[in-house]
């Protein structure tokens, strides 16, 4: 199959004990059964310090034809795992020349052609949610957080139109795990720009930073004036280890999968099961990958990722005690 050179994908990479596995099963299934972008370019990304890679993850690249990029960009928010999102997608539009940049965290399967890359002129396309941000209106808990977010970017919030996200009403909010950017767009340079302006002003939701990242993509399409689309449910499928029967109705036409802790040891045969039932079709590649095992490493990657990971969370733990926090938790 000739290689799409009109679209690229985007992910990143670091020693972590699973990320690295997860990295090449992510790209081995989008190889196997991505259709028409099965061949198109995989650009991983390095952007902070780290030990090196595992010789057998650097031959899975030359395998898979992943092209790899390692540059400690020293951006003074790196201990921020997710800064690692924004600054790869910069890296990405200055190193190809495709129209489109399609993210994918690691802890995604391809499992059918994602089609619905192909079709949309959009600048920027993602899946909906109405997940533990989202607001359903001055009465939910999480709109004073998004009403001192529109106002740090200068928007309304009134310019967050109102969504149907999974059967609920609520303003716009994405799943940020995967998405498409139109390389050319502004959108890319103000994802990273919103999200170090949202550092910058010490603003968090509940005492914690993990949904910065996602907030800065969020009001990307409007604080870039981009256009927007969404993508159906079937290319983020999500589900997790505490998957209900809820969660998984429709994963037989899901062309993304984004398992999270689903694929590691205590939870795999219940992802097995559930792929028995609904997707016989991809059961038997899956077993043959078997469940996502980390790898400790070498001694000196293991002294190297601990002492990283103490310095990392000390900067976190320094940021956060100077932080302006407004509760978003259910009342």
């Amino acid at each position: 199959m000739p290689e799409n050179r009109d679209t690229a994908f985007v992910t990143v990479v670091e020693p972590n004990a699973a990320l690295e596995p997860q990295v090449l099963l992510m790209a081995e299934s989008l190889r196997r059964w991505g259709g028409r972008l099965s061949n198109a370019p995989v650009l991983c990304f390095s952007p902070r310090f780290r030990p090196p890679l595992h010789r057998s993850t650097l031959k899975g690249f030359e395998r898979l034809n992943i092209t790899y990029k390692h540059k400690n960009l020293n951006h003074p928010y790196s201990w921020y795992s997710f800064t690692n999102k924004a600054t790869a997608m910069v890296a990405a539009r200055n190193a190809c020349d495709a129209k489109n940049l399609i993210w994918l965290d690691a802890d995604v399967l391809v499992l059918d052609e994602p089609e619905e890359f192909l079709k949309d002129d959009a600048e920027f396309a993602a899946c909906l949610t109405r997940g533990d941000l989202a607001t359903t209106g001055p009465s939910h808990p999480c709109d004073e957080y998004w009403k001192a977010v529109c106002d740090l970017y200068g928007l309304d919030i009134d310019e967050l139109p109102w969504v149907m996200a999974q059967g609920k009403q609520v303003r716009y909010c994405i799943q940020a795990g995967v998405f498409r950017m139109c390389r050319e767009s502004a959108i890319v340079d103000h994802y990273l720009g919103n999200l170090e302006k949202l550092m910058n002003s010490h603003l968090v939701a509940s005492n914690s930073i993990f949904y910065n990242e996602t907030v800065a993509l969020t009001v990307a399409p409007f604080t870039s004036k981009a256009t927007w689309s969404e993508l159906p449910r079937s290319h983020n499928f999500v589900v997790s280890s505490s998957m209900g029967d809820g969660e998984i109705a429709g994963i037989e036409t899901a062309r993304v999968l984004h398992y999270h802790d689903a694929m590691f040891p205590p939870h795999w045969n219940v992802l097995r099961s559930i792929f028995h039932r609904f997707r016989p079709d991809r059961l038997e590649w899956l077993k043959q990958k078997g469940a996502i095992l980390p790898s400790s490493g070498l001694p000196f990657q293991r002294l190297t990722r601990r002492f990283l990971h103490l310095v990392r969370q000390r900067k976190k733990n320094q940021f956060l005690g100077t932080c302006r926090s407004i509760d978003t938790r259910p009342r």
